[in-house]
């Protein structure tokens, strides 16, 4: 399973940078995405090198990015609670 600090967004843009068989990502909600998402990449041997924005080059490296938390999320009301 991948983590859970991926949002439905993330996946989202994720399919649809790498062009993966998934269709209409935008009719489902988060669980059914994951599932998909899941058995999408369990299935297929590739995927297209991004460079750019995920740095991801194969396979192995965007399973391993879905297994970590993001980086770039933060909880806001924390920060509101300490002003």
């Amino acid at each position: 399973m991948y983590h859970k600090s991926h949002s439905r967004k993330d996946l989202i843009d994720i399919i649809k940078l790498f062009k993966l068989p998934i269709e209409d990502p935008d009719d489902h909600n988060k669980k059914v995405l994951t599932e998909k998402l899941v058995t999408c990449l369990e299935t297929i041997d590739t995927i297209e090198p991004d460079k750019d924005y995920y740095g991801i080059l194969s396979l192995n490296d965007l399973k391993e990015y879905l297994l970590k938390p993001i980086k770039k999320k933060y909880c806001q009301s924390k920060i509101k609670i300490k002003l």
